[in-house]
């Protein structure tokens, strides 16, 4: 279900992104209308002109993709900073139970961040309740 917002709003952007570029080399050849039409007057040929005009939007489109790259970058890196840092839980490495650090009878609060996920129903939530898949928390889909 993610996958498919995503995909449609990806989508809407790209169709958004294209609206707008059209519009701007559209602007731009409207400022040069004048331009143009002296150009065709004393016999020029037309299909320089029109190189030009998609040579214009190319490039506008190349400062676009280069931009819109720069910021998702840099966004990316915020987000991924920040929820870091805002993990629910660490997850124990494997051998913690094994080396005796952790025992499954322990409760979930000793490698939860967050204290008030650890309980369900005013129950505390163990390690082997979770291994076991009898904590008594809703299925998520």
């Amino acid at each position: 279900m993610i996958t498919n917002l995503l995909g449609g709003f990806s989508s809407l952007a790209l169709v958004l992104a294209s609206i707008g570029l059209h519009g701007v080399i559209a602007y731009s050849v409207g400022q040069r209308t004048h331009e143009i039409g002296i150009c065709l007057a004393i016999g020029a040929q037309t299909q320089p002109r029109a190189g030009s005009d998609c040579r214009e939007g190319l490039k506008l489109a190349m400062i676009g993709v280069a931009l819109g790259l720069i910021t998702s970058l840099l966004v990316t890196r915020v987000f991924r900073d920040r929820l870091r840092h805002e993990d629910i839980y660490h997850a124990a490495p494997p051998g913690h139970v094994e080396q005796g650090e952790l025992k499954l009878e322990d409760p979930v609060a000793t490698i939860c961040r967050h204290r008030s996920g650890c309980r369900y129903n005013g129950k505390l939530i163990t390690l082997l309740h979770l291994a076991t898949h009898t904590s008594g928390l809703p299925r998520i889909r």
